[in-house]
């Protein structure tokens, strides 16, 4: 499982850059809205592509706490 923090400069444009957490480089299991820290996941895991987009990875520890009974079921 990746934390990836999106940094993608959007230019003139107003587009959020979320925090996403991503298995298998392709599978999307939930994601912070930016401004806020609540996690928001997905019962089933959503295509992910990271092309045209910059990305840089957080440590997985700082979102332990609020995710270790769910990731549980991921690392099977």
């Amino acid at each position: 499982m990746k934390v990836l923090q999106e940094i993608t400069d959007w230019g003139e444009d107003i587009v959020s850059n979320n925090i996403y957490f991503v298995k298998n480089n392709n599978k999307l299991h939930a994601y912070i809205k930016e401004g806020t820290d609540k996690i928001i996941k997905f019962s089933r895991p959503l295509s992910f592509n990271k092309s045209r987009r910059k990305f840089k990875e957080l440590k997985l520890e700082n979102y332990e706490a609020q995710l270790w009974v769910w990731m549980t079921t991921l690392w099977v």
